[in-house]
């Protein structure tokens, strides 16, 4: 399950542990870039994992040519991002027995394809004395088909037990988004890349061939503002430096400067893509958590909604006589209603952060619980009243009496209202 991958661009410009982030974080570019199934270890070794190596065995394929001993085959279905999977069976013998290897076959394209390169990768072996039926034996154990003999039935690639790649690829998608907004930062790692070589009299040379080949392909691989233009530059550069690189190794100072450029830049842009991603991770697990929430709390509306309502006694307020009497255990505005009174619990109170999500629902539970937080206010409100002195209020002028009365009426009023929208 593993392929061995040599650098292709500037592997010895640097010291070692700059040449080494470099690759690392380049290497982590052309993942996401070409939507590899595998990843880079820290030492350039291209590894699938196993998980998605045995999806990959048992995925349906279809026979496409053979060349000398390899026979040549790709997935049935295209895969979202990549299309068909291709795949290389290579045949050998050892003494009496055939041994069948199934590769898959991925390009890796740099500077927008004006280099590419295969990553190989084993992932399962077929061995069995030789025969006449090794060859159909292997094609069975890899499931690969020829066209004639299945008359290439088309199924949805989702159907394909082949979740764990497609997590993959989703995963590489989220990735690279993430990296093409990071245009600002690669533009500034070319712009000091360029300026690093104007310095220097063979850096001139490679400047001007640099530039010869941007005119050249201006208005194809290299189109301003096209997607990735600025990261297609850096690759561009690397392999034209890569061609002089014998020359530039004998300047130190140069070496030391193009390496900590490099280094230190695509640091931070990898970082940043990494930031990204787990911050829109956080935010799509946030919203899938407060639209259960605001459904919990629809659904905790709903129950209150259904309960059996309370019909409250309409009071006379001139009749009334909490103006003249002290509040008592049964008096107090918050048990007026007896044992069917609404407890509010604190912690559903609103806040703020709902504002802004954005769906029916979380809409609705958020005003209602705009009320309910009105409710707590009011209970505070009666709270204060009760701790006036019972006997200064036998005291007090008929003329405060109607103004207390008033108060506590509208105290009332509101408590009122709040039971009738809760019912």
């Amino acid at each position: 399950m593993e392929s061995e991958l040599l650098n292709i661009f500037s592997e010895n410009i640097g010291s070692t542990s700059q040449v080494a982030e470099y690759q690392a974080n380049i290497n982590f570019f052309d993942e996401i870039e070409n939507f590899l199934l595998g990843s880079f270890d820290k030492n350039g070794k291209y590894t699938i994992p196993k998980q998605i190596a045995e999806e990959l065995v048992k995925i349906k394929k279809i026979y496409s040519y053979a060349f000398g001993e390899t026979a040549f085959c790709e997935s049935e279905n295209n895969f979202d991002k990549i299309g068909k999977i291709q795949f290389a069976v290579k045949m050998q013998q050892e003494g009496k027995n055939m041994i069948a290897t199934l590769c898959v076959v991925q390009e890796i394209s740099k500077a927008n394809g004006i280099v590419k390169k295969n990553a190989i990768t084993e992932i399962e072996q077929y061995s069995a004395l030789n025969s006449p039926s090794f060859v159909n034996d292997c094609f069975e154990r890899f499931n690969i088909h020829s066209k004639k003999e299945d008359g290439l039935e088309k199924k949805d690639y989702s159907q394909i037990d082949a979740q764990i790649t497609l997590a993959r690829l989703k995963y590489l998608a989220q990735k690279n988004l993430q990296l093409d907004k990071q245009e600002v930062e690669f533009k500034s790692l070319v712009d000091k890349k360029l300026a690093l070589l104007a310095k220097y009299k063979f850096g001139k040379k490679i400047i001007g061939q640099y530039n010869e080949m941007l005119n050249r392909e201006k208005n194809g691989k290299f189109m301003p503002g096209s997607k990735g233009y600025y990261r297609h530059l850096n690759s561009l550069l690397d392999k034209i430096v890569d061609e002089h690189k014998s020359e530039l190794l004998l300047d130190t100072m140069f070496v030391a400067q193009w390496g900590k450029i490099n280094s230190s830049a695509t640091s931070k842009i990898k970082g940043e893509v990494i930031k990204d991603v787990l911050a829109e991770n956080l935010v799509q697990t946030e919203k899938i958590e407060d639209k259960k929430e605001a459904l919990d709390k629809k659904e905790a509306l709903d129950k209150k909604e259904s309960a059996p309502k309370v019909e409250i006694p309409k009071r006379d307020d001139k009749k009334s006589d909490f103006g003249h009497k002290p509040f008592g255990p049964h008096h107090h505005p918050h048990h007026i209603h007896g044992p069917h009174e609404f407890i509010v619990d604190k912690t559903t109170e609103y806040t703020s952060k709902n504002v802004g999500r954005a769906d029916s629902i979380e809409h609705e539970a958020d005003s209602s619980f705009v009320k309910i937080a009105d409710t707590i206010d009011s209970e505070i409100k009666a709270e204060k009243l009760k701790k006036i002195d019972m006997n200064e209020s036998s005291s007090i002028k008929s003329a405060d009496s109607e103004v207390s009365s008033t108060k506590i009426t509208e105290i009332n009023s509101e408590h009122v209202e709040e039971e009738n929208f809760i019912m």
